[in-house]
């Protein structure tokens, strides 16, 4: 679980550093091997208190096309609000917490994993010009050739190859 006690933050601006373990936010430590690198820019005017924190960390992957792990950095920012007012609070609207003047600390374990896994890419790649895998042995292509014939192509547009243009 990732507490920030925001009673301890001066008015104006600062910054923190953190590192959490991947299990501390409930991430997956097989695709989260890396401890994730927090800095927290902070600027708290009144008992409003804006974060913009900065996350680093590395995943393992397996591509898409060629089935090969890979590790895959991620860096992202993830903006958070925490407001007196609760009318700004809403069920659809990530990374804004409701604080009254009481409060001293905020769970934002949720928001930092959520940007976490977000940043995942859908496509996993392990580079824009992976060969994958031939469709017919199964040699992955970025590490040596095949010599299957890549010319087989479906019986039903036989007929296409008839067609003569001038």
């Amino acid at each position: 679980m990732l507490k920030l006690n925001i009673s301890s933050f001066s008015e104006g601006l600062s910054s923190e550093k953190r590192t959490v373990l991947p299990s501390e936010i409930d991430l997956d430590e097989q695709e989260f091997y890396h401890p994730i690198n927090l800095v927290f820019n902070i600027n708290k005017i009144g008992s409003e208190v804006f974060l913009k924190v900065q996350l680093d960390t590395s995943v393992a992957l397996v591509c898409d096309r060629c089935l090969a792990d890979y590790k895959y950095k991620l860096n992202e920012t993830v903006s958070i609000v925490c407001t007196t007012d609760n009318s700004l609070v809403t069920k659809d609207e990530d990374g804004i917490y409701f604080i009254s003047e009481t409060t001293n600390e905020i769970n934002i374990t949720d928001s930092i994993r959520d940007a976490l896994i977000l940043n995942i890419p859908q496509k996993k790649l392990c580079s824009e010009k992976c060969k994958g895998l031939c469709a017919q042995c199964g040699v992955n292509l970025n590490d040596e050739t095949c010599n299957c014939k890549s010319e087989k192509i479906d019986p039903r547009w036989e007929a296409l190859k008839k067609i003569k243009f001038n």
